[in-house]
């Protein structure tokens, strides 16, 4: 945990507020799958508007549709 605590406080306002922002974009745009797969040890890859999720962010997904 230190060494998360040392790279953010490392990072400047400008780097602070773009990864916050992408991190919300991603959350939004995949309609909160992205922070359930963070939180159980899935992980969701979007490319060119492709979204493959694996682990338990699929499942979550998959009962989505």
């Amino acid at each position: 945990m230190d060494s998360i605590k040392r790279w953010w406080g490392e990072r400047s306002d400008v780097e602070k507020w773009v990864i916050g922002g992408v991190g919300v974009v991603v959350t939004v745009a995949t309609g909160g799958a992205a922070a359930y797969a963070i939180s159980t040890g899935g992980a969701i890859f979007v490319v060119d508007g492709t979204v493959v999720a694996v682990g338990a962010a699929a499942t979550a997904l998959a009962k989505r549709v």
